[in-house]
């Protein structure tokens, strides 16, 4: 009976040591179930290992990270083990390591946290073969200084770009989005201080990003998440609302047209934090907050806004928010139509009153006008000054109608420009109505008609020259003066001119 009871208590022994080895103690010896299996095999000299869980997730890391030099390929399989993760800190500071290469990993799903963090000679990551790559953790590729390009497109799984993912990639040039349709989340500062950044190009049938003029949007385009650090120049699109925290951290740009935002209403957080290169920037009169340190490390030389000081006056600036920290220059451009564009009712032949503008100029930084006005009238077919169509030549602050209608619809466009940034504002319509009839109008417009088809068989010379041409010739040139000149006043004349020039034509020998 004692025997028997020693045999039990042993086996009892035995079974909870070997619980004991295979799941292992924590710090305040409480047994705990063992969480994954590691195998190991070396491939091509690298010593890989492989973490498998029991959810069957293969997370592989180099055994001696640091000794990882030029080019290395990550396999599909160590020890017949799936590789579907790349560990946290897996080549952390390799320093010499120029080359990732992804194409075999056909099963990996996610790069981990700060996976290839501060590989200062890491030049290129090859990942084409990752068709069912969704993450792309915190810092994955941050610090990377070498790194030249990213080209995600093939990866068209891929669901999240963590925070500082590419964070101070200084020479990185593109990073391609394009097939990643599926792309959800975009990290915070995901892609800030590339000073080399030139492009980020979203795919267009991602639901939640869009890519324009070297930012990305939100779908809806109400929201600027990042923009690309390396281009020196910029402007946003004319939906934005936001300029989102960190959106511009650490960009090289140095001149930035807000102006077309006229709905852009916060700048955020740190959104242009340490753009050492900044100058000048065109502010929309629709700004209402300036949040806490969006100007930080930044100091802008001029600032132009699109409005009145009143205006700006107005707007809430955080007092930590670093924007006068230079003691930047404030241009206020907006300017205004004091004279409006008159109705007038035209009786033909009568000469027409031009129609006239005047505008105020903008306020510059020594307080006097600032601003060069230019203007541009259009004609329209509604009592709209929106959608018009441009008059070729009516470039100036009063303008003639050419009148063939009935009733134009006409406005001005008047731009203000200080130091290559515009602000455009338009007159009202000006209603010009011609009282001359119908049969009369059509008539003058048809003579207008015939004299130039005739003028241009006349300078191309179709006709043989004789007594009879040089007749039709001097005619023509007779009715156009007297077109230009408001000197036929009837419809029998308009009539007689015209049948006049097209009988003549008939009797004409051509070429």
């Amino acid at each position: 009976m004692k025997d028997g009871v020693k045999r039990k208590l042993l086996v009892r022994i035995i079974i909870a040591l070997g619980i004991f080895l295979i799941a292992g103690v924590d710090e305040g010896g409480v047994v705990q179930a063992k969480k994954y299996e590691t195998y190991e095999e070396t491939i091509q000299e690298v010593k890989w290992k492989i973490n498998v869980y029991p959810s069957g997730e293969g997370v592989i890391y180099p055994a001696y990270s640091k000794q990882i030099a030029g080019k290395i390929t990550i396999p599909d399989t160590v020890a017949g083990q799936k590789v579907t993760a790349i560990k946290e800190y897996a080549f952390e500071e390799c320093g010499k390591l120029e080359k990732l290469e992804f194409s075999q990993c056909t099963s990996l799903k996610k790069i981990g946290d700060s996976a290839c963090i501060k590989c200062s000679a890491l030049k290129e990551v090859e990942v084409s073969g990752c068709i069912n790559l969704t993450t792309i953790e915190d810092g994955a590729f941050a610090y990377c200084s070498s790194l030249e390009s990213m080209d995600l497109s093939s990866c068209t799984k891929l669901d999240v770009i963590g925070d500082y993912t590419f964070y101070s990639c200084d020479k990185i040039e593109t990073i391609d989005l394009s097939g990643c349709s599926s792309l959800s989340k975009l990290g915070k500062e995901a892609m800030a201080c590339c000073g080399s950044l030139m492009d980020i190009l979203i795919s267009p049938e991602n639901g939640n990003y869009l890519s324009a003029d070297g930012g990305v949007y939100t779908k809806a385009g109400n929201k600027l998440i990042t923009f690309s650090g390396g281009r020196q120049e910029g402007k946003g699109i004319d939906s934005v609302k936001e300029i989102g925290e960190y959106a511009l951290e650490g960009a090289k740009i140095e001149r930035l047209d807000l102006s077309e935002c006229r709905k852009l209403t916060v700048i955020g957080y740190y959104a242009f934090t340490s753009c050492q290169y900044l100058k000048d920037i065109c502010l929309p009169d629709s700004l209402e907050t300036v949040k806490y340190e969006a100007f930080s490390e930044t100091v802008v030389q001029n600032i132009y806004y699109c409005g009145t000081y009143e205006k700006f006056k107005r707007i809430s600036i955080d007092t930590g928010s670093g924007m006068f920290k230079g003691s930047p220059n404030i241009i206020y451009m907006e300017i205004s139509v004091i004279t409006q564009p008159e109705n007038q009712v035209w009786e033909y032949p009568q000469d027409i009153i031009p129609l006239e503008v005047e505008t105020t100029y903008g306020i510059g930084k020594d307080g006097n006008q600032t601003g060069t006005l230019s203007y541009q009238w259009y004609q329209n077919t509604t009592n709209s000054n929106i959608g018009g169509i441009q008059i070729q030549g009516a470039t100036d602050r009063r303008y003639k109608p050419d009148i063939e209608k009935e009733i134009t619809y006409c406005y001005c466009e008047i731009t203000s420009q200080c130091d290559n940034f515009t602000y455009t504002t338009v007159s009202d319509v000006a209603v010009v109505e011609v009282t001359c009839g119908t049969e009369f109008l059509e008539n003058f417009v048809e003579l207008k008609k015939t004299i130039c088809d005739a003028m241009i068989k006349i300078e191309s010379g179709i006709y043989v020259e004789n007594v009879k041409f040089k007749t039709y010739k001097v005619y023509v040139m007779i009715c156009k003066n007297k077109l230009e000149e408001n000197e036929i006043h009837s419809k029998e004349e308009l009539h007689s001119a015209k049948q006049k020039i097209q009988h003549t034509e008939e009797k004409l020998t051509l070429r």
